[in-house]
């Protein structure tokens, strides 16, 4: 139609390249008819900038802002020099009232428009999906190579635990076998001292010819003393021993119990990072029918 002919019900407005005609968030009280040059309408997200459409020459915009009264979905700013016709609510009203020409075109448009954001946003969320479920699915074979080495090593430190387990458990029955030994050591030791007594007493009696024998008899009764008190150290060290392998022992076991539940828990989560990936492969398949 000539666009000439709808001048008259509004006013127009001319931009620079670069120059702003609204931003994103702003009361919409205008729709615009782009009578030359070019709009670029975009929004900011995250930093970044995301175009969402070029507007040329003929095309009309902000009446969805107008006649619900919301606020701009968008910005726009003029990438080359531009003329618009601006048209507020009681003009649009006159326009649509008088022009019937113009009022076809705008169902026409809006239609348009409507069918073509559709199937953009229906692209675009087809395409997200497909990259969640794709980067989904990496993750999860990541998390799955992991656990899957997880699981071999909670496998291999408890085969160590056992064999641990059974290293401890064989220290101390030689500790036990040790402490049993040295009980036969302090006998004789105290049975030596006895003995050194009992010579010493038969060196009495038998006056200057038992006084070599009396000094050996002092030495074997010193010899005895030291070995009972050094069989007594050694006995009081191997009962700490004993104690303490006895907690490691313990320690070792419930290590070793803490490792076989932490590896069917493994299993476990492998078990549902599988799960997860069919999850994701079901993303694929809807992604791909939108």
């Amino acid at each position: 139609m000539e666009w000439k002919a709808l001048e008259k019900y509004g006013s127009t407005k001319t931009l620079q390249v670069g120059e702003l005609l609204f931003r994103e968030g702003e009361e919409g009280k205008e729709m615009f008819l782009l009578l030359q040059g070019a709009i670029e309408v975009y929004v900011e997200r995250n930093e970044k900038k995301i175009t969402l459409a070029v507007l040329r020459e003929g095309t009309t915009f902000g009446e969805m802002t107008l006649l619900e009264r919301m606020p701009r979905s968008a910005n726009a700013k003029a990438i080359e020099y531009t003329k618009l016709l601006v048209l507020d609510e009681p003009s649009f009203r006159d326009v649509i009232r008088e022009q019937g020409d113009f009022s076809w075109m705008l169902m026409k448009e809006l239609s348009s428009r409507i069918r073509s954001n559709n199937l953009d946003v229906i692209q675009r969320i087809g395409q997200d999906l497909q990259d969640a479920a794709h980067q989904l699915g990496e993750y999860a074979h990541q998390i799955t190579g992991m656990v899957t080495r997880v699981v071999e090593s909670s496998k291999e430190i408890e085969t160590n635990q056992s064999l641990l387990f059974q290293d401890i458990q064989e220290v101390s029955k030689l500790a036990e076998k040790i402490s049993k030994s040295f009980d036969f050591v302090r006998t004789i030791a105290n049975q030596t001292k006895i003995l050194g007594i009992n010579a010493s007493i038969e060196s009495a009696r038998s006056g200057e010819q038992g006084k070599g024998f009396a000094v050996v008899a002092r030495e074997v009764r010193q010899l005895s003393e030291l070995s009972k008190n050094n069989a007594e150290e050694t006995r009081k060290l191997l009962t700490d021993i004993e104690g303490r392998v006895k907690n490691i022992s313990h320690s070792s076991e419930k290590s070793s119990t803490q490792c076989q539940k932490q590896t069917t828990e493994n299993q476990q989560i492998e078990a549902l990072i599988e799960e997860v990936l069919k999850l994701s492969e079901r993303l694929v398949q809807i992604a791909t029918t939108l």
